[in-house]
């Protein structure tokens, strides 16, 4: 039984998930090359528009490269995976994500494509962590943008949020 979720597609390829694991599948070949997991399933992707590299998102972030290198966001670092991690624009930032807890995973509920190497992402919409971030992909560096939207006093949905 095929339990594949389509996350996003591009001219030559589709980010998919199977359980925490993502893949970039080439439509041509059916070449398939792990991009990352996510504890938990991953709810979200973009592929860059030149499709040199491509993200997903669920529990934290995982950015990967055509080239090969991995980086992660939102996530406390795992010491045995290669992967760097990503920068912020204000340190303050950093603080208050690890403000609730230091081991804290922050959940990225959606994110999308704000111009050919910016994602603008929806972190944590029930919980107190609401906020919204765009990460430079060239510098790899997350800014927050925006508190909120808050939806904590709402029950959960898998509908879309604007943000």
């Amino acid at each position: 039984m095929n339990d594949r979720r389509t996350l996003a597609e591009s001219k030559s390829y589709i980010l998919t998930h199977d359980s925490e694991y993502a893949r970039l599948q080439h439509k041509k070949t059916g070449e398939e090359t792990a991009v990352g997991d996510h504890y938990g399933d991953p709810g979200c992707g973009v592929i860059a528009p030149d499709e040199s590299w491509c993200i997903t998102g669920g529990e934290g972030l995982v950015l990967w490269f055509q080239q090969g290198s991995m980086w992660t966001g939102f996530r406390t670092p795992d010491p045995g995976a290669k992967m760097s991690q990503l920068g912020f624009t204000n340190p303050e930032d950093v603080r208050w994500l690890k403000s609730f807890t230091e081991d804290a995973c922050h959940f990225v509920q959606d994110m999308k494509l704000a111009g050919p190497d910016n994602v603008r992402i929806l972190l944590s919409p029930w919980s107190g962590y609401a906020s919204t971030w765009l990460l430079d992909v060239k510098v790899k560096i997350l800014t927050k943008i925006a508190d909120g939207p808050s939806m904590q006093d709402q029950p959960w949905t898998e509908d879309k949020i604007e943000f």
